[in-house]
């Protein structure tokens, strides 16, 4: 049998750090590919990366395009609001290092 040494409490913490960014990186992916499927059921087709989208999502919001409903900009809007909150982290208000700024 193995044993395991005992980790230190900043240890224990690194781990939830990273365990948390793994946890919203893949919350961020998940959210940035629904809303390429969303535009891509009306036919916009959207190119890869955070910025790209964050672009397109800006295009769609300030011209009027009959392909994007009025229910769907709305949908848009607020998961683009969702998706570049920036992550603060409480007790020791430091940034997580996820958000892609263009």
């Amino acid at each position: 049998m193995r044993l395991v040494a005992i980790k230190s409490q900043s240890q224990q913490d690194m781990m939830a750090l990273h365990r948390v960014r793994s946890l919203l990186i893949r919350e961020r992916t998940a959210l940035m590919n629904e809303m390429r499927g969303l535009l891509a059921e009306c036919g916009v087709i959207a190119a890869l990366g955070a910025s790209a989208l964050r672009r397109l999502i800006a295009t769609i919001m300030a011209e009027r395009d009959d392909r994007v409903s009025g229910l769907l900009r709305e949908i848009l809007s607020d998961a683009q609001r969702q998706l570049f909150l920036p992550i603060v982290l409480p007790q020791s208000k430091m940034l997580l290092p996820i958000i892609v700024v263009v």
